[in-house]
């Protein structure tokens, strides 16, 4: 009441509510689809039909919400949820980046591999949320981990005696990209680097304004977002025909010169069609 008008409380109040309940939404439902369908479907009921997970799900997402009413009152004396909400979401964050990581830079590492660095990933992790701060900074706990979990993903890669002592060969197959599958073809959209100059300047100029407090450059921002966006608009509209016309010259020149000696009259119907689009643009 001594910051906001009176007639703006409902408003924010709503605004909050909808924020909190977003949040919790996107994260109960990804929650339930994780244990729906990575773990009731691939460890306790591997024959299970659509219908039976989705009916899992729910009840799991049902017991979660209950579980969440428990379990919040006794963050009450915490010093700050966000800061606590963080530390909770590095326990799996960590592994994950480090998992993404090691799988980035080669691709010899396999499932159990991956499994290993993340089981030691969230021990590591865990474990050093319970190191006094003065003594070892989070951010150093953080790197500590990261380093332990790509170290033991490349151990349980490299060491074939491990390797054999829990069931696995002693090396494991390289993985290798599939050559059967359909590829995209990506075509560069030309005015992106131009849209992406424009974005960082009226990010920059946002940033400035509320740092300094220039209500001229506040208004500024408004004033290059429109014109950022109004670009945005009528440059995709204008560039769609020309790709268009463009994807069509392609597939015509990939087709043969007389469409029966395809091998699918499909693919015959696709050219004529394609050859068609193009006269007519």
């Amino acid at each position: 009441k001594a910051v906001m008008p009176l007639w703006s409380l409902g408003f924010f109040a709503a605004v909050l509510v909808g924020s909190v309940l977003s949040s919790f939404n996107s994260a109960l439902n990804s929650a339930a689809t994780l244990f729906g369908l990575e773990i009731y479907k691939v460890y306790i009921n591997k024959e299970a039909s659509d219908k039976r997970i989705v009916f899992v799900s729910t009840m799991f997402g049902g017991l979660m919400t209950l579980a969440s009413f428990v379990i919040a009152p006794l963050f009450e004396h915490i010093d700050g949820i966000f800061s606590f909400q963080q530390h909770v979401n590095t326990v799996l964050s960590l592994p994950l980046v480090s998992i993404f990581f090691v799988g980035i830079a080669t691709s010899l590492p396999d499932a159990f591999a991956a499994k290993v660095g993340f089981a030691v990933g969230v021990v590591a992790i865990a474990a050093g949320q319970f190191v006094p701060e003065p003594y070892l900074h989070f951010f150093h706990v953080y790197f500590l981990a990261f380093v332990l979990a790509v170290s033991s993903v490349l151990i349980a890669t490299y060491i074939p005696c491990l390797r054999r002592m829990c069931g696995r060969i002693g090396r494991p197959i390289s993985y290798v990209q599939r050559t059967d599958k359909a590829v995209v073809d990506l075509v560069r959209w030309r005015p992106t680097y131009i849209l992406v100059a424009g974005l960082m300047v009226v990010l920059t100029t946002l940033i400035v304004s509320l740092q300094i407090g220039s209500e001229e450059l506040f208004y500024s921002f408004w004033a290059l977002w429109l014109v950022v966006l109004t670009t945005l608009l009528f440059w995709t509209a204008a560039s769609t025909p020309v790709q268009k016309k463009a994807d069509l010259g392609r597939q015509a020149t990939e087709m043969p010169e007389n469409p029966m000696e395809a091998d699918d009259t499909v693919v015959g119907a696709e050219y004529i069609k394609g050859v068609v689009e193009q006269q007519n643009l």
